[in-house]
């Protein structure tokens, strides 16, 4: 029947949702096969293991449908972000330009081009150890520490960035943040409890 996307969905059961919101990807994909955002949609509806057929036979994982994403958006900073955390430590992927990368080097990647992606260099500091630094694009030399007080610079209220920031600082030290504060590893961890009371790390 006839109806606007919204109006369809009303009703719907949550599985009848996600094929829905399955065609309505791939339908894009037909008119559009650079659909960037297409591509990445598929990649969140489909589980780990699970393919997608897409037009001329294709058939992608989630890997696939996020590499598919960035070859037709080299910005694509979100699908950079994916990508890394879907690889484990010392593999790498191949995109379609020919670049091989890292988990790392696709979060470097990912804050190239969203240089506010509290994720990202959350994420990234969890791949650096505490007496490295990375460069990052723009040149700048991070450290651990430096890039989890850029998480929260970007993101102030993510629990999880001050209670890693936390556990990387030792007993008597403090780190100045972006907005000037001097906290302590104390400091810290009660920050990441009123950013969540439920954090029970």
């Amino acid at each position: 029947r006839g109806g606007t996307a919204d109006e369809l969905v009303v009703g719907l059961q949550p599985e009848a949702c996600l094929r829905f919101a399955l065609v309505l990807y791939l339908e894009a994909l037909k008119r559009d096969e650079s659909h960037r955002a297409a591509y990445i949609g598929l990649c969140a509806l489909i589980r780990d293991g699970e393919t997608v057929q897409l037009d001329g036979n294709r058939t992608l994982n989630k890997r696939g449908l996020l590499i598919e994403a960035i070859r037709h958006d080299a910005q694509a900073s979100y699908a950079y972000f994916e990508l890394g955390s879907g690889l484990a430590a010392g593999e790498t992927v191949k995109l379609a330009d020919g670049r091989i990368l890292t988990a790392r080097g696709l979060y470097v990647q990912a804050i190239r081009h969203d240089p506010s992606f509290s994720l990202a260099y959350l994420s990234l500091g969890c791949c650096v150890g505490p007496d490295e630094a990375i460069q990052l694009a723009d040149g700048r030399m991070l450290s651990q520490r430096d890039l989890y007080v850029e998480a929260i610079r970007w993101d102030p209220h993510s629990s999880l960035s001050f209670q890693v920031l936390g556990v990387v600082l030792e007993i008597g030290e403090t780190v100045r943040l972006s907005d000037g504060r001097v906290l302590s590893k104390q400091d810290l961890f009660v920050e990441a409890l009123r950013c969540d009371p439920d954090n029970a790390w």
